[in-house]
């Protein structure tokens, strides 16, 4: 997020929400494997979330909705009753949150650092790790359609061996 504000022209006070979207987006589990994202949806807009304004909440459910599947669209209820800046900023913000899911596949924590290097057609995640990252690769490559296509930048993926110690 921090690398991409200026250059995507994302909002200061999104990068919290996206923060604990990261947090909640997988409380879906504790209900089911399949269809977890809806899940937790459902848990964030219907759970008593104390600090939050009612619209937070929206992006926050909306944000875990999308992070994995079918992207927000017109159709989608919930994504619907959102005021479109709103929509604009979960699109957004749920195209960060998808190549993040992907980066994160295995759960294993095998990205240990990432440097961003934004161009004007593409951008460039360097990740750093000690492991084989095949498979999270593979996942947020996937994922990264949603920010190809809001940001109209290709997102390429660069390993970076760090050995231990």
């Amino acid at each position: 997020f921090d690398a991409l504000e200026k250059t995507c022209k994302l909002r200061r006070e999104d990068r919290e929400l996206l923060e604990y979207a990261s947090l909640l987006h997988d409380a879906g589990y504790w209900i089911g494997a399949e269809k977890h994202h809806k899940h937790a949806a459902y848990l964030i807009r219907e759970g008593p979330l104390e600090g939050f304004t009612r619209e937070e909440v929206s992006v926050l459910a909306a944000l875990a909705r999308y992070h994995r599947g079918k992207t927000p669209k017109p159709g989608h209820e919930e994504f619907d009753a959102l005021a479109r800046p709103v929509q604009r900023r979960v699109v957004a913000l749920a195209s960060l949150l998808r190549i993040s899911d992907g980066l994160d596949r295995s759960h294993a924590g095998l990205v240990k650092h990432m440097e961003v290097e934004p161009g004007r057609k593409s951008l460039t995640l360097n990740l750093v790790t000690e492991g084989n990252l095949d498979l999270e690769i593979h996942q947020a490559e996937r994922r990264a359609d949603l920010f190809e296509t809001v940001f109209g930048r290709k997102v390429r993926f660069e390993i970076v061996r760090e050995g231990p110690g």
